[in-house]
């Protein structure tokens, strides 16, 4: 095609501004419904024949080019990358959706924005001429990319999208991957060895320290080992380093402060609303994210209840549209260390909440202070507080404005590179492998008898994979050699036995609580009084007695065992306060049991329930129907040692 006599003579009248394209780069002549898009010095040209009045040739833009397509698996999103020439000598890449581009009011100014000059403004419907260009542009040679909605891995192993856009990598079979969520970015600043020699060496000086590394690291290790979120919650006085162990752990993906815009980093708090955490959550997918002051999550816990839930199921609150139609969303799968004085459990209880065991393996509590310790750092690296004080600063000074967000890219590119060579399987294995040492030389080991085994497992799955993603930190250069298997083991080790001491369906825990069973007995000489609504006596062997609430029955004859009866309401009340009787009871072996409740169904949960001892015809000494906890007192000073 030629153009016009009088876009010939205009061209000639005018002149023209010379492209920035390279001359060998050839551009289209595009012809669609009457109208010819033809370049010409730097500009798209309209010859227009669909006119009434005859042939019209016009000045339509500067330069552009569409340069890619993608799409996403569900097709929902799709669009053009598109190349603008204007005055700077390199193009500016605008990411256009369908929804922007057949929309020609935004599409101009989006365009304008990033430099395109619009000649023919003036003209009718030249909005919808740059729509139609870029609409028919030539496909043919245009790269196919695949676009990407979240962030994290799109490909575990291969791909994976930073928040705000930036993309490591791209799928297995090559195809580049496009973020479309270019929103709150993520912040690097420095480089990888001074960021190991200011944070990751000092780091060596706290085996808490050491583990927010790991559960940072983990982050991005959940997706590709099928693990669920989990993470680590530091407690413990005030002004004993909780959050300079968060700081640190933050640093790894990016600054512990946007200035930007506040609280849409890594690290944030737990004053927000249930919105904020979930949005929150879900920018840092296959990373880390950081909640400080656990004791200021009255909104998130009035919205949601059990916080450790609202974390691990990894699905935010179900929202509807204006239509009646379900909302789009996204989850998360990541690490999260939280901080606060107090455990999640005992917060929680402060706010009327009972936090079941199921959900309490999910964030596992650590005491912020080593054993022997005065603050988070272990005995004997500083002599008085004011020094660790001064380490403490520094830290937070570094985390925030001098070494951050290069670890964690470093680490993701050794993931995908080591995947490219080795495949993904080679390093399940590997993470396997790591997983399977920590469990053998450093984690404590779980009692087959206890019901709640499984609880307590999940506890220390989520130590094997920290222990794993510092190994595999180490190995892939992203942590100095100064992070030994000792160091490494040595800190998880005490962190895992900080953890279990404080997890209710641990082996310490159901001990503590035998013990506190115990002492109630004893103190109260075998019959544990509590409440003042009930005035009945009744006859026990050798004594008569006021039963208020909880009585110590022993055995009928002298080979019976000793047997304690307590009221289920005296239990909960006023021997273990706060806690369901049934979370604490699936702690204990079968052996302890004496009750004689029927099982119920076929999923075998009557059998759990042997705790109960309810019948119409009491044994002499009990009330009747009334619901008591039964417990062979021998069986339970067997478990307190």
């Amino acid at each position: 095609m030629t153009l016009s006599e009088k876009t010939i003579e205009k061209i000639r009248n005018e002149g023209g501004r010379e492209s920035s394209l390279d001359e060998e780069q050839e551009l289209p002549i595009i012809s669609n419904n009457g109208h010819e898009f033809v370049p010409k010095d730097g500009a798209y040209w309209v010859h227009d024949n669909k006119d009434a009045h005859g042939d019209r040739d016009f000045k339509l833009c500067s330069i552009l080019k569409v340069v890619g397509q993608f799409k996403s698996d569900d097709k929902k999103s799709r669009g053009v990358i598109v190349d603008v020439y204007g005055d700077d000598d390199e193009p500016q890449r605008v990411t256009l959706g369908m929804d922007v581009v057949t929309r020609p009011d935004r599409l101009a100014q989006t365009l304008a924005n990033a430099g395109l000059q619009i000649f023919a403004a003036s003209r009718q419907n030249c909005k919808g001429l740059i729509s139609e260009l870029i609409l028919v542009y030539p496909r043919a040679g245009v790269e196919m990319l695949r676009s990407a909605t979240v962030n994290g891995w799109v490909e575990p192993g291969f791909c994976y999208v930073r928040p705000g856009g930036e993309v490591l990598g791209c799928l297995s079979n090559g195809t580049r991957v496009i973020s479309l969520k270019t929103k709150s970015p993520d912040q690097s600043k420095g480089t990888l060895p001074e960021w190991q020699k200011e944070i990751a060496e000092g780091c060596l000086k706290s085996s808490r320290m050491i583990a927010a590394l790991g559960v940072s690291l983990a982050g991005a290790v959940l997706g590709l080992v099928d693990v669920s979120s989990r993470g680590l919650h530091f407690y413990g006085p005030s002004t004993t380093g909780k959050t300079i162990a968060a700081l640190a752990a933050v640093s790894v993906w990016g600054s512990s402060k946007n200035l930007s815009k506040p609280g849409n980093g890594h690290f944030a708090s737990w004053n927000s609303t249930v919105a904020s955490v979930e949005f929150h959550f879900t920018r840092n997918n296959s990373s880390l994210s950081a909640l400080d002051e656990l004791h200021l999550a009255q909104r998130v816990v009035r919205g949601m209840g059990d916080v450790s839930l609202l974390f691990g199921n990894e699905t935010p609150t179900g929202r509807g549209n204006a239509d009646m139609t379900g909302r789009d969303q996204a989850g998360w799968r990541e690490t999260l260390i939280s901080t606060g004085e107090i455990s999640i459990s005992e917060t929680l209880a402060k706010f009327g909440i009972e936090q079941s065991v199921g959900a309490e393996r999910r964030i596992p509590g650590v005491y912020a202070i080593p054993p022997g310790g005065r603050d988070i750092f272990e005995p004997g690296y500083f002599p008085s507080f004011a020094e660790s004080q001064i380490f403490v600063d520094r830290i937070r000074r570094v985390t925030e404005s001098e070494q951050f967000g290069t670890a964690g890219p470093a680490y993701v590119n050794a993931i995908i590179a080591f995947c490219r060579a080795n495949g993904i399987g080679a390093l399940r294995k590997k993470i396997q492998d790591y997983r399977e040492q920590a469990r053998r030389d450093w984690l404590p080991t779980i009692n087959g008898n206890l019901i709640a085994g499984q609880q307590v497992n999940e506890v220390l799955i989520s130590f094997e994979v920290f222990f794993a993603a510092l190994k595999l930190g180490r190995e892939f250069g992203v942590l100095p050699e100064s992070y030994t298997d000792e160091s490494i083991g040595g800190a998880i080790q005490s962190c895992a036995h900080s953890a279990m001491q404080e997890f209710r369906g641990s082996d310490w825990k159901m001990r503590s609580y035998a013990q506190k069973i115990l002492d109630a007995l004893i103190q109260k000489r075998g019959h544990f009084i509590v409440s003042v609504e009930s005035t009945k006596t009744v006859n026990v062997p050798d004594e008569r007695l006021d039963v208020y609430g909880c009585l110590c029955r022993f055995g009928i004859a002298p080979e019976e065992p000793e047997i304690a009866f307590i009221l289920t309401d005296a239990f909960k009340n006023s021997i273990i306060p706060r806690c369901s009787v049934a979370s604490i009871m699936r702690l204990f072996p079968a052996a302890c049991f004496a009750g004689n409740d029927t099982p119920k169904g076929k999923d075998g949960d009557g059998e759990k329930r042997k705790w109960i001892y309810h019948s119409p015809k009491p044994l002499p000494g009990l009330e009747p129907n009334q619901r008591y906890i039964a417990l062979k007192i021998k069986e339970l000073q067997k478990l307190v040692g």
